[in-house]
């Protein structure tokens, strides 16, 4: 892992409304690592994604994406670094899944036949490839979700001699177990490519597979940070979740297994 960071966030504050504030976040992401997001509901995981993309006026702090302020990027410039998989697609027009993985590399220079050979892969990445000249809109919910993570694969496949970033915000909804693996697969490839990632994830099991970092985030302000094991103990899951748990070490590979 590179001791550059690629993704930091300081003293990040904002309003997203009257009864909800994301208040005082400190973060990084360095090249190679992954971090994930963890809390309960209306903890503020997905206000933070917002307001990390520029989505979300901040009252205080900063956001630095390569080390200059995200505000300061141009879309297309951005687009090159930073990907994001939202929670939620309304794309519902009837776009091909090739045609929906391809709009991932609009912001790139490469030759056409380079894009087809990046999105032909990426739909392998996820399994897609089956039904790639199917109508999206016709997909079920895990499907489109798989396409959804093929297009921002293509969008930071290379390089390109520039950080890059992948924000990912519940990417294992709507996913069987067999494909919430194919996620945990393709976080560790890109890890390994040098992608900065911030994940927001409710299954703490499959989050403690992908994470180098944890953030629990607790009525907006951060709980903890830390390694898994130090962020994963059962008085954390009390104190954030409400809940009393046991946690067991798999010894299979090493995640954590929550028991209520």
């Amino acid at each position: 892992m590179s001791a550059s960071a690629t993704l930091t966030l300081q003293g990040l504050s904002a309003t997203v409304s009257p009864s909800m504030t994301l208040n005082d976040i400190d973060l990084t992401v360095g090249a190679g690592e992954t971090a994930v997001v963890i809390g309960p509901n209306g903890a503020g995981k997905t206000s933070l994604l917002r307001a990390i993309c520029n989505d979300l006026r901040l009252d205080s702090g900063s956001v630095k994406l390569g080390g200059r302020e995200m505000a300061a990027w141009t879309l297309q410039e951005r687009a090159k670094t930073l990907a994001i998989l939202p929670q939620r697609s309304n794309l519902e027009f009837p776009f091909t899944v090739t045609e929906v993985v391809t709009m991932g590399r609009i912001p790139h220079s490469t030759s056409q036949r380079r894009n087809e050979e990046i999105v032909e892969a990426a739909l392998e990445m996820v399994d897609c490839n089956q039904f790639a000249e199917r109508f999206y809109i016709n997909l079920s919910g895990g499907e489109k979700q798989r396409v959804q993570l093929a297009r921002v694969a293509a969008q930071i496949w290379e390089d390109n001699g520039r950080d890059r970033c992948l924000v990912l915000d519940e990417p294992s909804a709507s996913l069987d177990l067999a494909h919430q693996a194919m996620i945990v697969e393709m976080v560790q490839t890109f890890a390994r490519k040098g992608v900065a990632i911030l994940v927001v994830l409710h299954d703490l099991h499959l989050a403690s597979k992908v994470a180098d970092k944890m953030i629990a985030l607790r009525e907006g302000a951060v709980a903890a940070v830390g390694t898994v094991e130090s962020v994963l103990s059962e008085q954390l899951l009390n104190d954030v979740f409400g809940v009393k748990a046991q946690v067991l070490n798999n010894d299979r590979d090493g995640s954590r297994v929550i028991v209520t």
